[in-house]
C-alpha cells in the first residue's frame, strides 16, 4: 500500500559525489557489491555510475562481486590494485563490501591513499571513519523509516489516506562530523 524506504540510487550518486570530491575528480575507482539482482545494492551501484558520468576524467573500472563475504572483498581490492597501481577509490555497496575493501587497502599499506567511500553507519563503519580507515559513510535514516512505517500503518487502519511511497533521507558521515550530535543519531546501534 505504501513504499517507505530510502532512494538506494540517490544514495549511491551521493556516494559518487563524494568520491569524486576525495579523490580530486580524477583516477580510477570501481565498486565493491554484493552480487547481482539485488534490487537496493544494484540500484546503489547505478546511482554511483550515474554520479561518475559528470567526471569524466574518472574511469570506472568493471564492479567486483564478493557475495556478502568481506574477506573475499578484501582480496578483490588487492587483486584490483595490484592490476591498478594508480587506484584511487571505491564505493563498498553494503556494510560487508566497505569493510572488506577498507580491510584491503589497509592490509597494502594504503590507507588515505586509495579512498573507501561506505554504505551504511554500524559502529565498525564509524570506528574506521574515526582511525582514517574508511574516508566516508553513506548513512541511512532507519528511525524515519520505522516512524513513517507506523504512521503510514495507522493511517491506513483508521481509514485514511497514505502516500504511495515515502523516501526518507541520507547524511554523508566523515572524520571531520562523525562526533556531531546531529550526525551521531545516524549511526546504527547494536
Amino acid at each position: 500500500m505504501s513504499y517507505i524506504a530510502s532512494d538506494n540510487v540517490l544514495g549511491g550518486i551521493m556516494a559518487g559525489r563524494a568520491l569524486a570530491r576525495a579523490i580530486g575528480e580524477e583516477g580510477k575507482v570501481y565498486v565493491s557489491n554484493v552480487k547481482p539482482g539485488i534490487s537496493t545494492t544494484d540500484q546503489r551501484e547505478e546511482g554511483f555510475k550515474l554520479a561518475m558520468r559528470n567526471y569524466p576524467n574518472i574511469q570506472v573500472l568493471e564492479t567486483q562481486f564478493n557475495d556478502d563475504d568481506a574477506n573475499k572483498a578484501s582480496a578483490q581490492l588487492q587483486a584490483v590494485l595490484a592490476r591498478n597501481p594508480d587506484l584511487k577509490g571505491v564505493f563498498g555497496a553494503n556494510l560487508f563490501s566497505a569493510i572488506g575493501a577498507a580491510d584491503g587497502v589497509k592490509s597494502v599499506g594504503k590507507s588515505g591513499e586509495v579512498k573507501v567511500v561506505a554504505f551504511d553507519a554500524p559502529g565498525r563503519i564509524v570506528d574506521d571513519i574515526k582511525t582514517g580507515l574508511i574516508d566516508m559513510a553513506i548513512a541511512q535514516h532507519p528511525a524515519e523509516i520505522s516512524y513513517y512505517g507506523v504512521m503510514t500503518a495507522y493511517a491506513l487502519l483508521t481509514g485514511q489516506s497514505a502516500p504511495v511511497a515515502i523516501g526518507t533521507g541520507f547524511t554523508v558521515m566523515h572524520s571531520s562530523n562523525i562526533d556531531e550530535p546531529d550526525i551521531k543519531k545516524y549511526v546504527y546501534s547494536d
